[in-house]
C-alpha cells in the first residue's frame, strides 16, 4: 500500500514468507473479507517463488482470471482426485499411512477405525501389486466394496462390526463421486506447479476438508523429503 506523502517511506508491505504462519481475516458478515483477500491474491499472484491454492466452495474465484494470467480454474468436471494413489517416490507404506490418519480425522472417526482402515488398503494394495511397483492403484470405490464384502460375508464381533459400519458410511460419498472413481488422478507434482482454484461447491464438508487436509500435507511432506523446510513459502493455501 502506500501513505500520503512523498519520500522513502512512503510505502508499506510484508514479506510474503510471514504466510508461513496461519493467518486467519476476520470480520463480520460484508464486512470485506473476501474482498481483502482477493485484493492479496492479485498481488501474491505475481510471484514466481511460490503457487497459490484455493479451494474454493463459492465458485466466485475464477473472477480473478481476467486479472490474472497465471491463475487455472479447475471445475468439478476437470477434478481427479485418487488419495490412494501413491506419489511417484513415495514410500507406498508411509503413504498407506498417511491417507488412512487424513481420512480418519477429517471425516470424524473414532482412533480405532485407524488400524481397520490400514488394514483394508494394506489388502488392496498387495492385491494390486502396489508394494512391488505396480501403477494400478485401488480407488475409493474399490476400498468400500471391499468394506461392504467384509460385513456380508464375515461375521466379526459386535464392537469391530460398528467400526467397520462407520468406515463404510464415511466411504460411501468417495464412492459415488466421480471425482475419486479413478485409478490415476492429478499427479501430486501438479499441486506445486500452478495457482489453481478448485471449486469444490459439490462436495459434502467432510469432503472438502479431507480434499484440502489431504493435499496441504502431501505438499508438506514432499518439500520435507526434498530437504526444503524453513520460514520459506511454497505454496499458499487460501480458504474462504
Amino acid at each position: 500500500g502506500y501513505i500520503n506523502g512523498s519520500g522513502e517511506y512512503n510505502s508499506f508491505g510484508a514479506d510474503p514468507d510471514i504466510l508461513c504462519l496461519p493467518t486467519m481475516v476476520l470480520g463480520r458478515v460484508g464486512s470485506g473479507k473476501s474482498v481483502l483477500l482477493k485484493h492479496l491474491l492479485l498481488q501474491l499472484l505475481k510471484s514466481q517463488t511460490f503457487n497459490i491454492i484455493i479451494p474454493d466452495l463459492k465458485t466466485e474465484y475464477r473472477n480473478l482470471l481476467p486479472q490474472s494470467d497465471s491463475l487455472k480454474v479447475l471445475t468439478l468436471d476437470r477434478i481427479k482426485i485418487n488419495p490412494l494413489q501413491v506419489p511417484d517416490g513415495m514410500d507406498p507404506t508411509w503413504h498407506r499411512n498417511y491417507f488412512a490418519k487424513v481420512f480418519v480425522s477429517q471425516n470424524f472417526l473414532g482412533g480405532t477405525s485407524l488400524n481397520a482402515l490400514i488394514e483394508r488398503v494394506q489388502k488392496l494394495y498387495e492385491v494390486n501389486g502396489i508394494y512391488k511397483g505396480g501403477q494400478k492403484f485401488p480407488t475409493m470405490e474399490d476400498l468400500y466394496k471391499l468394506v461392504t464384502h467384509e460385513l456380508a460375508t464375515n461375521q466379526p464381533s459386535f464392537k469391530y462390526r460398528d467400526i467397520l459400519l462407520l468406515i463404510q458410511n464415511r466411504l460411501f460419498p468417495y464412492a459415488s463421486n466421480d471425482v475419486f472413481r479413478c485409478e490415476k488422478g492429478i499427479p501430486a507434482d501438479y499441486w506445486e506447479k500452478f495457482n489453481l482454484v478448485l471449486e469444490l461447491d459439490k462436495f459434502t464438508d467432510n469432503e472438502y476438508s479431507f480434499i484440502v487436509s489431504y493435499i496441504a500435507g502431501l505438499r508438506f511432506e514432499l518439500n520435507r523429503d526434498r530437504g526444503l523446510i524453513g520460514s520459506k513459502l511454497r505454496t499458499l493455501f487460501v480458504i474462504d
